[in-house]
Parts: C-alpha cells; structure tokens; sequence
C-alpha cells in the first residue's frame, strides 16, 4: 500500500471479569495441562462456521450448554454482542424429573435417549418403568416426554427473543440509529449449537423462533470425522481460530509448508 503518516486500525475488543479467567486457568493448571493460548468461545464458533461454508455471515448464535446458554449477535462472521442465560440443558432435565417424579439421572437418560419424537406408532409403550421405594409405581410414555419439552422450550423461545431484541437495540444505540430500525435484526437467521442442541427433535419445538416464517433456524454441527457433535463446535472452532494465518513481513516465510513424497 502507500505510505502516509497515520496508521489505522480496526479491532475488537473482547472483555472478561479477571476472576473468571484466571479461574479456569488455575483449574487447567491443577489438572496438569499447561494453557498455551485461550479464546473467546463464541468467536471460535464462528470461525468454524465460517469455514465449513455454506452459511450466513450475518446471523445470530444461540449456543446451548449444560448450564449457561448465550446469545450473540454475528457482523462478517465476528461477535458484536453477547447475552447470557442459565436456561440449558441440565434445568430442562430438572424440570424432566420434577414434573414426572423420577430422579435427574433418569430424566437425563430420557432426554437424550428419546427426545422430542412425534411420531405415532399402533402401541404406546412407556419408555420408563418403574416402582418407587415407597410402593408407588411410575409409568412415563413419549407424549408425556414430548409434553414437557413443549412446556420448557415455549418459555426458552422468550427468552432468546427478549435476548436478540436487546441485543439489536444495543447495536442501534451504538450506531445512533432508531429502534424503528430492529427489523433488520430480528429478521437475521439464527444458528443453534452446543451440547444441548442435539437434543432429538430440537429444531421442531423450536419452530416458533422463525417468527412466522421472517427467518430461518437451523442447528449447526463440526463436520469433522470424530467431532461430529454440537457439543465440540467450541473447541474445533478454537483450532480454527488459533491455526490461522498471523501474517508477518518477512519474505522468507511461507504460509503453507513444501510437501514432498518423502514428509
């Protein structure tokens, strides 16, 4: 490029309390792992959606966990935002094994075993037998399962629309523009990872996030052979992330290794 005598930059800058940080580094510490380099876990994501291709650079990303689910808000394929929530998985099972009286293990066992099945068959079988040690007998069938998914994930749809609503009026804001503009958020598509997203049947008791058809959903997945799961999109996105080209000014570096039949 040409020279002049001021140097621009645009960059983000992702914040995180000290105490969290330093937190999980103590444990990997303790645990024998040495930390070589951290990320941000959403922006890893990203960067795995971007290069498994196929997808919009502009969307939001729900990533739903065992205990935290987060929403961000995604600008050429980059975090602008993010919320969080403690509506995940684990308080989909409690709320499993309170409403049917079983133990969280067993409803936990349901969940992912079953999921969200609509399908009718000739026989209802119950797909939980059991007696309590009181004498009490319980009998759990697929309709009573996919009753309370129903249940949870209507208030969970709130709480991601009440989410990206936030965060559009935030970017607003940022841009000095009007609320009058959100449309043009909330019409974005949203893309749903995380370990509790392979819940079996999740993108139909999702369904009322397309807001009448305004925007598509879809559950995302590594394509990579052995992290087939939403549950390692973080990592393999960190891989992504870190694995980039850094670029550097020295002529003699190359970007991508000579290969020969004798390496």
């Amino acid at each position: 490029g040409n020279r002049g005598k001021y140097l621009s930059l645009r960059a983000k800058i992702y914040t995180l309390p000290d105490d969290i940080y330093s937190t999980y580094v103590q444990s990997a510490n303790r645990a024998g792992l040495d930390i070589q380099r951290t990320g941000v876990a959403t922006r890893c994501a990203t960067q795995l959606i971007l290069a498994q291709g196929e997808k919009p650079n502009h969307y939001f990303y729900v990533d739903i966990g065992a205990k935290i689910t987060n929403i961000s808000l995604i600008g050429n394929s980059s975090p602008y935002g993010s919320l969080s929530t403690n509506h995940a998985g684990e308080e989909l099972s409690a709320y499993i094994a309170k409403n049917l009286g079983i133990s969280f293990e067993e409803a936990e066992s349901l969940k992912i075993k079953y999921g969200y099945d609509e399908r009718v068959t000739k026989f209802s079988m119950p797909i939980l037998s059991k007696v309590n040690e009181d004498g009490s007998k319980v009998i759990v069938k697929q309709e009573q399962l996919n009753k309370l998914i129903e249940d949870y994930y209507a208030q969970f749809v709130n709480y991601i629309n009440t989410a990206i609503e936030t965060l559009a009026k935030n970017q607003l804001k940022s841009q000095n523009q009007s609320d009058a503009d959100i449309s043009r958020f909330t019409r974005l598509p949203i893309i749903i990872s995380g370990g509790s997203s392979s819940l079996h049947g999740i993108e139909k008791v999702l369904k009322s996030l397309t807001n009448n058809g305004t925007r598509t959903v879809e559950t995302f997945a590594p394509t990579i052979i052995g992290a087939r799961d939403p549950g390692a999109t973080n990592i393999c996105g960190l891989i992504v992330a870190e694995g980039e080209y850094k670029g550097t000014l020295e002529d003699s570096y190359h970007r991508v290794s000579t290969l020969t039949r004798g390496n």
